[in-house]
Order: structure tokens, then C-alpha cells, then sequence
């Protein structure tokens, strides 16, 4: 994780204080890896729509 990503769970953490830190960690990641997922989608999906538009 980035300082910045650190600094972040850190913050959860204080607003959470009665969430384990790893557990905090660990949704926060995969909160990220989820929107990584989603936007890499949306990526596919507009180079597929505009390869299409130039087949046709």
C-alpha cells in the first residue's frame, strides 16, 4: 500500500475504532481491486462499441 492508501485506513480506523484494523484494511483493498474491475470493464466495453461503429 501507498503512504497515501495508509494514511486513508487510518482515517477509517479512527472513524471505525470498533472495526479491527485489518479488517478495515482488507475492504479497502478490495473496494479498490473492485473498482480497478469495474473501470477496466467500462474500458472494454467503449473500445468494443467504437471498434464496432468504425466496422459498420
Amino acid at each position: 500500500m501507498t503512504p497515501e492508501e495508509r494514511e486513508e485506513v487510518a482515517e477509517l480506523c479512527k472513524k471505525y475504532p470498533y472495526i479491527h484494523r485489518r479488517i478495515i484494511e482488507a475492504q479497502y483493498l478490495n473496494d479498490r481491486r473492485i473498482k480497478r474491475i469495474e473501470e477496466k470493464r467500462a474500458q472494454e466495453l467503449e473500445d468494443k462499441n467504437r471498434d464496432n461503429k468504425i466496422g459498420n
